[in-house]
């Protein structure tokens, strides 16, 4: 599969993960506000992370360091991609971005991402139940929870590509994404 090193979309840049930038995602990762929302919670090594990129499959694993006019804001991925399946992520490094439009247009910028280019069908997520800001923001993208697959701590959800494209919330937000100055 083809990846593209470098894309803009809605103001924001999103560069493939690679080893000058590997660093700092481990130390955004690392951060309590970051680590305290994903199901991996321990605190990963150098070592581990090397380990785990070195390990990583780079043809169906895809992560990428947002930008917004030059300041890093965010880390946005793509794993465990399977024929027309794939799971993305995607965490703000500082918590005084929470109030901003970024995670919108990641969102929105990713999902088109996935779907256009990538041409995948299906994307699934595991949120914390204890991150309401990330369930209502999956939600609104047009995810819907699975509770067969749902977990103790956490929800499995799953969107799909006609949901997506259909959802007028969404076809509303890239109108003026797209319009914004």
């Amino acid at each position: 599969m083809v990846m593209l090193n470098q894309f803009e979309k809605y103001g924001l840049c999103f560069e493939l993960l690679n080893h000058e930038n590997l660093e700092l995602l481990r130390v955004w990762r690392n951060s309590d506000f970051v680590r305290n929302q994903m199901l991996y919670q321990e605190t990963i090594t150098p070592e581990k992370h090397l380990e785990w990129y070195r390990d990583l499959d780079k043809s169906k694993n895809f992560y990428y360091i947002v930008s917004q006019k030059g300041r890093n804001v965010g880390v946005s991925s793509i794993k465990n991609i399977e024929a027309e399946f794939g799971e993305p992520g995607f965490f703000l490094i500082d918590e005084s971005l929470k109030e901003t439009s970024i995670t919108a247009r990641v969102y929105i910028a990713m999902a088109e991402f996935y779907f256009q280019f990538l041409n995948l069908k299906h994307l699934y997520i595991h949120v914390l139940k204890s991150n309401q800001t990330a369930l209502k923001s999956n939600l609104f993208l047009g995810y819907k929870i699975i509770p067969e697959n749902c977990g103790e701590d956490f929800l499995y959800l799953s969107l799909e590509k006609e949901i997506f494209e259909s959802n007028k919330r969404i076809k509303n937000l890239n109108i003026y994404l797209n319009n914004e100055k």
